[in-house]
């Protein structure tokens, strides 16, 4: 479940859901109904969250392949590098 697998990338990191929330510009309430699988994120914040926390968004979209990205700042998914400004 994709809400899992954000919870854990967020208490590896040491992170408290306003903490995370803050990282991806995005309030902790959304974090909290996300990892509760009540809300799914847009593509942007999946993307953010896989580029912040070097975390491959395959492993983020399906829980396979491998978790982390390689080579640290790797490409994003679409052939294009993690842009993230608001």
């Amino acid at each position: 479940m994709l809400g899992k697998r954000i919870r854990e990338i967020r208490k590896e990191a040491g992170l408290r859901q306003e903490e995370f929330a803050s990282s991806i510009m995005v309030s902790a309430k959304q974090v909290g109904l996300w990892e509760r699988g009540k809300a799914r994120p847009s593509d942007i914040y999946l993307e953010k969250i896989s580029c912040i926390y070097n975390v491959s968004r395959e492993w983020l979209m399906t829980g396979q392949g491998d978790k982390y990205l390689v080579s640290g700042r790797e490409m994003g998914s679409e052939g294009v590098v993690c842009f993230l400004g608001r």
